[in-house]
């Protein structure tokens, strides 16, 4: 949604924070030449406040959720835009904490794109000439332009919506904190997270491994499919080993010539930090948990696309540890106990 200004962990905040903005605030004037003087106004002010983070326009604390903070318009910002948002929106583990405001514009629905883009370069583009454009076109073929400047940085981003009954833009102007203080979750992980995750991945290969000759009948909870292949896990490891189940999709392979097998499997939320230091924290905590007679695995005919595998062959029980870069500085990882049964 905001392409080169914010990672796509920053997206969905604003997805939510822009929700309930569409919500909560009024629509914008129609379009004559008052509203143009309007926009270019707003622009303006805006620009002047974001440094301050726009602290002489909020009163308090609308809405406290993971990804931000959402604030009361006070009169004076009411005065200026009466539908505008304040949000300050945490930093995430490749982009920092900004504040910014947010608001809608409509343009005549029989606008050509070429006019609505000429319109925003006219009463955005031009009250900001000396800091530096990108620009370009989303995945859904919005046209998106990103003004920059200074350090903390101060930014003006505008991106096009098209819907069945209104076309216009979504107006961002904000300033990047000089500091972070706050975080998405597990954007960067504490202390305390590091050893909770090791604690929580230690409490789930010990218990999947005892459980797994019995195809981890004991640690099923509800099916989730009707043919009782899939199985929401009946414990919990803590806050940052989610996802838990049990997996018979490939409980009868061997019929078609496959390998038989069940998963007890777990996965992480997407974390923040390199990806060696945060699995180095993960197959630590695999190794430390593993009783006698399991072996690393390092053969690639048997690691295939994991990134660690360890293997019992007193019954035929595998660990085996993967992973999944988002592309926007988090990665998921996921933590497999594996019976084969054939």
């Amino acid at each position: 949604m905001f392409s080169s200004l914010i990672s796509s962990q920053v997206r969905r905040i604003v997805v939510v924070f822009g929700a309930a903005l569409l919500v909560l605030a009024a629509a914008p004037p129609a379009h004559t030449g008052a509203a143009d003087a309007q926009l270019d106004a707003i622009v303006r002010s805006a620009l002047s406040q974001a440094p301050a983070n726009f602290a002489a326009w909020r009163t308090g604390v609308m809405t406290t959720e993971p990804d931000g903070v959402s604030f009361k318009p006070n009169a004076s910002m009411k005065q200026i835009c009466s539908f505008c948002g304040v949000y300050d929106e945490y930093a995430g583990a490749e982009v920092d904490e900004r504040y910014a405001i947010q608001f809608y514009w409509n343009v005549p629905k029989s606008w050509s794109r070429a006019q609505t883009l000429a319109y925003i370069q006219l009463h955005v583009g031009e009250l900001v000439p000396s800091f530096k454009l990108a620009q370009g076109t989303d995945n859904d073929g919005e046209s998106w332009f990103d003004w920059k400047k200074g350090t903390p940085t101060k930014f003006v981003y505008v991106e096009t919506f098209s819907g069945k009954t209104q076309n216009g833009f979504e107006v961002r102007v904000g300033h990047y904190l000089p500091k972070n203080v706050h975080y998405l979750p597990y954007a960067r992980l504490s202390a305390a997270q590091r050893a909770d995750l090791a604690n929580e991945v230690r409490n789930f290969v010990q218990l999947g491994v005892q459980n797994g000759s019995d195809n981890f009948t004991s640690l099923r909870g509800k099916a989730t499919d009707k043919d009782n292949n899939y199985f929401d896990s009946n414990v919990s490891f803590g806050g940052i080993m989610k996802g838990c189940d049990v997996d018979g999709i490939f409980a009868n392979e061997s019929a078609s010539g496959g390998t038989s097998k069940w998963f007890f499997e777990c996965e992480t939320p997407s974390l923040g930090g390199s990806k060696s230091d945060i699995e180095a924290i993960i197959r630590s905590a695999v190794v430390e948990a593993l009783p006698d007679g399991f072996a690393a695995t390092t053969d690639p005919k048997y690691l295939g696309t994991y990134d660690y595998r360890w293997d019992r062959s007193a019954d035929s029980i595998a660990v085996e540890i993967s992973s999944d870069d988002n592309d926007d500085g988090t990665i998921d990882y996921r933590v497999e106990i594996v019976h084969f049964t054939s």
